[in-house]
């Protein structure tokens, strides 16, 4: 019984501080730098091939910049944790007319996990280009990965 509790009051200090950092974040005044945000992967989008991105939760300005047209969310709906920030992903992403994906991941995925393999054979099937595929935060380990995929996939294509 206290695992549980103990795991549930994990989950709700790790989704506050996400949205006080959201918050304070998109405040009229900078009261935390972009360095900071980007530091902790709070905040940053990086480019894995032409018109494919991959970042952390997007915001509206960040949908706008890049001319995202479709948004695939890693985001788990049925977890306490990210539900909110799934929904209102959804809605931002239905606002702008930007078709939206939910493909959720494991917590730590691997190239041969179930949800990965989802994810890749989405991108293989061409949606509509630019696509940013979001994520609670940025995570070094899976952009590695989808990165590694896209070059292999890249090579298949030009040795046809």
């Amino acid at each position: 019984m206290w695992k549980y509790r103990l795991t549930r009051l994990l989950l709700f200090l790790i989704f506050s501080s996400y949205l006080i950092v959201m918050v304070l974040s998109n405040s009229d005044r900078i009261l935390l730098s972009t360095n900071l945000l980007e530091k902790f992967g709070w905040k940053k989008v990086e480019k894995i091939s032409e018109g494919l991105y991959y970042g952390s939760y997007a915001d509206k300005q960040t949908l706008e910049n890049y001319g995202i047209k479709t948004l695939v969310s890693t985001l788990s709906p049925s977890l306490p944790v990210s539900r909110e920030l799934f929904k209102s992903q959804k809605k931002l992403c239905h606002h702008l007319g930007i078709r939206f994906v939910s493909l959720p991941l494991e917590l730590r995925p691997t190239p041969e996990s179930p949800g990965f393999q989802n994810l890749l054979r989405f991108l293989r099937s061409s949606p509509k280009r630019p696509v940013y595929i979001s994520s609670f935060r940025f995570d070094p380990e899976l952009f590695k990965m989808l990165k590694s995929a896209q070059i292999m996939q890249d090579q298949t294509l030009k040795g046809r």
